[in-house]
């Protein structure tokens, strides 16, 4: 049964119960897609800070990294699929939703890697003119510095904002690439249209996912140090080389729990873009049958009554 108009809240509340309500479908699509980017990703990092990276090892890396992203894509696709098999109370069959994910496996990537891209140049648009406003900076003469610092501020937060909006209104390209015979390029417009007046509610929900995902990182960061000091405590047995392996100051460590709180995240972050998806389309199917209704009656009392019995079935 699909729900009524959702909150922001209640999206993600709807996706953490979805989650754990169908955890074979979220592991054996979402999730799976999702490992060798995650893994892929982690390691590329621990090699790259310890070994010699030159420009054509960074170059394959960068390659190898875009491949693993399409399959996050087609488990993504996958994920969506059955997403609306279940609002739709139909049976949910794995295997199928990935090979039909597969066939569109192009489309979905490519409506992935756009608002990925330009999540990324928003990154470096937002913390450039930052950085530069720091190393800029004089300590010495810190009032006559200030200036510089506040125009990096107010240039990074403006960045950050635009490309904020932009990517929110396409966040819906990949549910819509999955579920209709659309392109990419085609998917991404109708994403922008779909989303054109709930900009705030697709800013809000990226937003809390993202606090949602550093939570998770830094919870992860933590239990295992913290766990080793406490098995100390009651084993009275020494764990230094355990907890020299495992220690905030490496950062190889961080980013594999970094990972893992990525792939844990995951299944979270799909259903919630699926659930944003069918809410959007839920209004708007809302707002057409409003129209048709006001036309019919120039009540719009009796027009709002109407709506209501309609959607209501």
């Amino acid at each position: 049964m699909r729900p009524g108009p959702l909150t922001v809240l209640g999206i993600v509340d709807h996706a953490i119960a979805l989650a754990r309500r169908h955890p074979r479908f979220v592991l054996t699509t979402i999730v799976a897609g999702s490992l060798p980017l995650a893994l892929g990703g982690a390691v590329a990092f621990h090699f790259a800070r310890t070994g010699a990276s030159g420009a054509v090892t960074i170059l394959a890396g960068a390659a190898a990294l875009a491949a693993l992203a399409a399959v996050r894509a087609v488990g993504w696709g996958a994920g969506v699929r059955g997403l609306q098999a279940v609002l739709d109370d139909e049976a949910v069959d794995p295997p199928a939703l990935l090979r039909q994910a597969l066939a569109r496996a192009p489309h979905l990537f490519a409506a992935q890697a756009w608002p990925l891209a330009w999540s990324l140049l928003g990154l470096l648009l937002a913390t450039g003119p930052v950085v530069l406003g720091i190393f800029a900076s004089n300590l010495q003469n810190f009032f006559a510095s200030t200036g510089v610092a506040l125009v990096g501020a107010i240039t990074g937060t403006v960045a950050a904002c635009f490309v904020g909006v932009y990517v929110g209104r396409r966040m819906l390209a990949l549910p819509i690439a999955a579920i209709e015979p659309l392109g990419a390029g085609r998917a991404l417009k109708k994403s922008a249209e779909l989303v054109r007046g709930q900009t705030a509610r697709a800013m809000m929900l990226q937003a809390y996912l993202v606090v949602l995902q550093l939570l998770a990182w830094f919870t992860l960061v933590l239990f295992v140090p913290l766990g080793l000091q406490l098995a100390e405590i009651l084993t009275g047995n020494s764990l230094m080389e355990m907890r020299a392996v495992f220690t905030y100051g490496d950062p190889s460590y961080i980013v594999f729990q970094g990972a893992l709180a990525f792939l844990a995240l995951e299944p979270i972050r799909c259903l919630c873009v699926g659930l944003f998806h069918s809410d959007g389309e839920t209004r708007r199917g809302g707002a057409d049958l409003m129209a048709r209704l006001r036309r019919r009656s120039p009540d719009p009392a009796r027009a709002r009554r109407e709506g209501e019995a309609a959607w209501r079935g």
